[in-house]
Order: C-alpha cells, then structure tokens, then sequence
C-alpha cells in the first residue's frame, strides 16, 4: 500500500515551452524576407537608372541639312574657252537637336564644290541648339568660278584645266549647273550640364542650278 500511495514526481517547471514563445523558425524567417525586399527594391533602382541612362544620357548626333537656297547677283557666260559664273547664295540650315540637352556648335567654314574643286564658301557662325528642338541659320555663299580656275590642282595641270572649263561652258550653256553644298560642324552635346559628349556632323547636299530662271532646280542632301 505504501508503494500504492507515493506521488509520481511532477514534470520539472519550463520543460514545456510557452505557447506564445517565438519559434527559431519565425526568427529565422523575418530576416530572410527582409533581405528579399530589400533585394528587389535595389534591383528596381538598378532598372530605373539603366532605363534612364539609356534615354536621357545618351548623346545622339545632331543632323543638319541645307533647307532651302536663295540665288541672287547671279552673272554667267558660257562662251569657250573661258567661261565664267559669279552668284550669290543664301542657304538656310537646319540643325535639328533630339537629345535632352543642348548643343554647342563652333563656327565653321561651307563650301560649293564645282566637278570637285571649291568655287564658292561662306561661314557658319558658332551657335547653341535647345534640347529636343530644331535651330534654323542663314548661310551666305559667294560663288566665283575663277576661284575654281586659280586651285593649285587646276592651275598646275592644263589638261585638267581646259577640261573644266568646257564642262562649265556646256553645263552653262544647258541652262543646269550641278555642284555640291559641304560642310563639318563640331561641337558638343550638354547633358544635364554635366556631361559633354563631342559629336562632328556634316551636311552634303547636291544643287542644281537653273542659271535661266535664276534659282536651284532641284536640292536634295544626305
């Protein structure tokens, strides 16, 4: 009986944890998903900045072409073996600009090229074109076909000489001279006013002069 009547001892206090208790599981948990936003808010950054870099910072070439040409003063003689054409020029440019910052240009010299040789030039004054915008410039050009005449490469060869001469003399007396319109502006693109990126761009442009009615036929550049 005395074995019968002795108490089971009880269970030590604490061995059973508390119901409220946080798991190590739970604290192991939270960080991992701290960590995994934290991953993803960065790689978020990471895309919107490339996606800005790819648009607003990279510099594109400005383009410039040759609108429209006005002709005035324009004398001409198409009689062999010395002719001769003396005009005028008044091109207007356009300089168009599709990056988000501005462009800087320096002043720079075009020329008309008759059969390849310089017969006319005229300066391109230093400028700024706006972000995303178009920029028009007046252009003059004096054309002097002696000036095709007294280039060193003419002049010391006489074959090339009198070859040039009777193109003009029969260009003239068709009533339709083709030349070409060049030019190479350089300058710099501004982005955010930070950064610079050089850029060189060029205009070249075909004209087809009408000297009967005193205007350019037909421009086309590219």
């Amino acid at each position: 009986m005395a074995e019968d009547n002795q108490r089971l001892p009880l269970a030590p206090f604490g061995q059973y944890g508390r119901s409220d208790q946080e798991s190590p599981y739970h604290r192991e948990e939270r960080p991992s998903k701290w960590f995994a936003l934290v991953l993803t808010a960065f790689v978020s950054v990471c895309a919107f900045l490339l996606i800005f870099a790819i648009i607003f910072l990279k510099a594109s070439y400005p383009r410039i072409r040759i609108r429209s040409i006005t002709v005035t003063n324009l004398h001409y003689s198409a009689t062999a073996p010395s002719p001769s054409l003396n005009a005028s020029f008044t091109a207007q440019l356009a300089i168009r600009n599709n990056n988000f910052g501005h462009f800087k240009y320096d002043e720079s010299t075009a020329v008309v090229l008759y059969g390849g040789v310089r017969t006319g030039e005229g300066v391109v004054g230093r400028g700024r074109v706006a972000a995303r915008s178009t920029k028009k410039v007046n252009l003059a050009m004096e054309v002097r076909s002696e000036r095709m005449f007294a280039d060193e490469r003419v002049a010391a060869d006489g074959n090339l000489t009198a070859a040039m001469s009777g193109n003009l003399s029969r260009d003239l007396g068709s009533g339709v001279v083709e030349m070409i319109g060049f030019g190479v502006v350089a300058g710099k693109v501004y982005l955010l006013d930070v950064i610079r990126t050089r850029k060189v761009i060029q205009f070249n442009c075909s004209i087809s002069l009408d000297v009967r009615t005193v205007r350019v036929q037909k421009l086309v550049c590219r």
